[in-house]
């Protein structure tokens, strides 16, 4: 380890006093699992839970640890991010036009970027697809009140023949 932690995750703070009591020395935040059993007084973020089940423990842990993940992702990101800002205003602005995105942003960037396009060309299609079930819909009617104004004026055409012959 590099140097002091910014937080601690506790699972059973009765076993663990000591990095507890440490860690409060030290003012670095404390979140643990307690139990009926162990005192919350020093932990800073409580989650209830039971310490001494097996299930409970490893949802919790895997939940944290994708959290801790995806946050240590969005930092990469954000800092590839930042590090393409830099670079780009640090250039004179006759070359800012002539660089492409692929240029300046980093790899998962520009990853992301192509799953956003590939996430959004689907969903205009499916757009476009139910405005035209609705563009067929409000015209079947408007078909079916010209097919029946036909009907019609073919019926009274028929009525009109016979009175012509007698």
């Amino acid at each position: 380890m590099e140097g002091l932690p910014n937080l601690l995750f506790v699972v059973d703070v009765s076993r663990e006093e000591i990095p507890v009591h440490e860690a409060n020395l030290l003012k670095i935040p404390v979140v643990a699992m307690v139990d009926t059993n162990c005192n919350p007084k020093n932990i800073d973020y409580v989650i209830p839970a039971n310490d001494d089940a097996i299930r409970g423990i490893q949802l919790i842990v895997s939940i944290i640890t994708q959290a801790v993940n995806e946050g240590i992702t969005l930092r990469k990101d954000h800092e590839a991010d930042m590090a393409a800002a830099e670079a780009e205003a640090q250039l004179p602005e006759e070359l800012r036009d002539q660089l492409s995105d692929e240029d300046l942003l980093g790899e998962s960037t520009l990853a992301k970027m192509k799953e956003e396009e590939v996430e959004t060309v689907p969903a205009a299609e499916e757009e476009t697809e139910e405005e035209a079930e609705e563009v067929e819909a409000e015209e079947e009617p408007e078909e079916k009140k010209a097919e029946a104004e036909e009907a019609e004026a073919d019926e009274d055409s028929e009525e009109q023949e016979p009175e012509e012959a007698e």
